[in-house]
């Protein structure tokens, strides 16, 4: 089986937009927004690629016809801050970031039908709201050095993914996870992981893999909403 080396200035960009638009949930109450809000709040590790990472989705908005508002700005989440947006992306949040009242808002704006997309940091925050944990699946626990890989598509009929070789090459930062929260996740993406090294100690702890399945994509319908989640894009490469 061939594997092949791309990039996301082609079939994994086109993947990344797909999975913005179809988040975007046609239902009653989202159903007139073709709009965006991306979210960069960070009260943790903050990613230097999360700049270019928002230039890169606003020109997909521009290019494909949804809005798309930026902001690390937590008091947007109100029941009317929230109601323009057909979907919410978490860009490389981390920490706690949100309030028990803007927690509750986003949960409200979940169940009524609205859509999320955590991409890569997004596994790392809100790790003490439990409702957060189920809606994005699974936390962050740690990573070995930034390596190539090779990633795996484990659901081709998927719509973000029909398009993607089986097998291809990528590098970047191969995060592993918590088990997942739910039986109901859909795992779209997986890194292979004996084409790098994933064995590693960090601050005392060693991470020996996540064999025989190592998610790094993954979605699911929940709570009245939809959610996805791509671990990748970690480097400048990646946007």
């Amino acid at each position: 089986m061939s594997i092949e080396c791309i990039n996301f200035g082609s079939a994994t960009r086109i993947y990344l937009l797909i999975l913005m638009l179809l988040a975007i949930p046609a239902c009653p109450g989202h159903a007139q927004s073709a709009k965006l809000l991306v979210y960069t709040g960070a009260n943790g590790y903050v990613h230097q690629v999360t700049e270019i990472a928002v230039q890169a989705l606003e020109e997909l908005g521009r290019k494909h016809l949804f809005g798309v508002t930026v902001s690390d700005d937590s008091t947007l989440f109100t029941p009317t801050g929230l109601e323009a947006f057909g979907a919410v992306v978490f860009l490389n949040c981390s920490g706690d970031i949100l309030n028990d009242v803007q927690q509750e808002v986003l949960r409200s704006y979940l169940t009524a039908g609205g859509g999320f997309v955590g991409i890569h940091g997004a596994t790392t925050a809100e790790n003490e709201w439990d409702w957060y944990g189920w809606l994005v699946g699974r936390y962050f626990t740690a990573h070995p050095k930034i390596q190539t890989a090779v990633v795996r598509v484990t659901d081709p009929d998927h719509p973000s993914t029909w398009h993607l070789p089986s097998r291809w090459i990528w590098t970047d930062e191969w995060y592993e996870f918590t088990p997942a929260m739910s039986d109901e996740l859909r795992v779209l993406l997986t890194v292979d992981e004996s084409t790098y090294d994933a064995e590693f100690t960090s601050d005392g702890t060693s991470y020996k893999g996540m064999q025989p399945e190592h998610p790094i994509a993954w979605c699911q319908e929940w709570d009245g909403g939809r959610m996805f989640y791509t671990a990748l894009g970690h480097l400048e490469v990646a946007w």
